[in-house]
């Protein structure tokens, strides 16, 4: 084998254990951040089937695309000091802004992606590995992916609020977790989170709902 022949297979033996290994970096990391995008896209399709069936009907076409937005923080670089208050609100607020303008265009494709963006910020301000330091954040996301979030019933406040709630809610999570590691914590998160998140893209596509007596601004 002449030289050049050596070089060119070392040089291949090189390239596949460095694809090798990247790939196997990749199954180990994936699992652990797979379940938030299962758990945003079940997210999704609890606030769309609890929406009045106006608003249902405008976005059900682009469910999808809800779908993409709200796992599309997740892709941005150095984004993560967004996804904890006080950086969540900003950010959610400008992206429900963007949907309540899009709606109004009725562009309600345009309207699905945003609403879809502003729901992650929201909800993983809820999520208590967002809200400080958690004992063996893996299991908690496992189970967060296994789980169906529910929504219950929650009373509009002024978005900063229910943020800055959900950041309290989260570190008594945290407390909680860090002792017992107990289901119901994961799924207390995901059902608080949703909730804000579903009353809050309810006020940006539909204001009108400020009027029912079933809910009342702080």
């Amino acid at each position: 084998m002449g030289e050049n022949g050596f070089i060119e297979k070392y040089n291949g033996q090189n390239v596949f254990k460095i694809a090798i290994f990247f790939t196997l970096l990749f199954l180990m990391v994936a699992p652990a951040t797979a379940w938030e995008w299962t758990a945003h896209k079940k997210i999704v399709d609890e606030i769309n089937i609890n929406l009045p069936s106006d608003v249902q009907n405008n976005l059900k076409p682009y469910i999808g695309v809800m779908k993409e937005g709200s796992t599309y923080p997740d892709t941005i670089p150095n984004d993560k000091v967004n996804h904890g208050y006080p950086g969540s609100y900003p950010q959610a607020n400008n992206w429900l802004d963007k949907g309540k303008v899009a709606y109004e265009k009725r562009d309600y494709k345009e309207a699905a992606w945003c609403f879809g963006v502003a729901s992650h910020y929201i909800t993983d301000t809820y999520s208590a590995p967002h809200c400080g330091w958690i004992k063996d954040k893996e299991k908690y996301w496992q189970i967060g992916n296994q789980l169906t979030p529910k929504k219950h019933d929650f009373h509009y406040s002024n978005l900063n609020t229910m943020l800055k709630y959900g950041n309290e809610k989260g570190k008594e999570s945290i407390t909680g977790w860090n002792k017992t590691e107990d289901h119901g914590i994961v799924q207390q998160d995901l059902n608080r989170g949703v909730s804000a998140a579903y009353i809050a893209i309810l006020y940006h596509a539909h204001p009108s709902m400020l009027q029912s007596p079933e809910y009342y601004p702080d």
